[in-house]
């Protein structure tokens, strides 16, 4: 193989493993993207704790 191939050779994988990269990294943001869409999702339907409400008494249930 001459220089002439090598170099070639060499351009060839730096773009493949870059773009492999690139496609990574871009997983990787839409998948943070649509966990915190999630979780703000899922934190919106939560309710808050009555505090009026009481704790039912464990003992009072046995009776």
């Amino acid at each position: 193989m001459n220089a002439d191939e090598m170099a070639a050779l060499e351009d060839m994988v730096i773009s493949e493993v870059t773009s492999f990269f690139d496609e990574i990294d871009q997983f990787l943001n839409e998948s943070r993207s649509f966990m915190s869409g999630s979780v703000s999702a899922e934190t919106a339907e939560v309710a808050a704790p009555d505090p009026e409400q009481t704790e039912e008494d464990p003992e009072a249930l046995l009776a």
